[in-house]
């Protein structure tokens, strides 16, 4: 057998590597451009993936959101407008009942969940089920989550 031949099929490995990683970076760009134009042009369908904990997304795209839900400057009504509630609702508390009955406090926990620059964990645990004790590892209303839970 010739050096030639030998090398043939190792060519043909790098020459396949090199294709799939193109393609994966292809498909990464797609992905991040579809974020990018929901942000743009549809920012309601945006905060309905944000809010359906359940959808089935791909790691770059849930990684877009994350990072999304990190800026302060952009993730701060999805954080206190989605994640907030929900994780009020898995200690138990009304959000609803709360805005209407303490609306003072209310805007105070928003205005903390808003600040956070966790919002991208915060979203990651909801989506991932996990408890509460979860949330009170990083979140920064998870005593005063606590509190009104025991005063309820």
């Amino acid at each position: 057998m010739t050096m030639q031949q030998h090398e043939a099929p190792r060519k043909t490995d790098e020459t396949r590597g090199a294709r799939e990683e193109q393609a994966s970076r292809v498909e990464d760009a797609r992905t991040r451009s579809a974020l990018r134009a929901l942000r743009l042009y549809s920012p309601g369908t945006l905060q309905n993936l944000i809010a359906d904990f359940d959808v089935p997304l791909n790691d770059i795209f849930a990684d877009e959101i994350e990072g999304l839900l990190n800026a302060p400057e952009v993730g701060r009504d999805s954080r206190t407008d989605t994640l907030m509630p929900a994780w009020m609702e898995r200690f138990g508390i009304d959000a609803h009942a709360l805005r209407h009955a303490r609306p003072g406090e209310f805007r105070h926990l928003g205005g903390v969940c808003g600040d956070c620059a966790l919002g991208g964990r915060c979203w990651r645990a909801l989506r991932s089920g996990e408890a509460i004790d979860a949330c009170r590892t990083f979140c920064p209303n998870a005593e005063a989550f606590d509190r009104l839970a025991s005063a309820a």
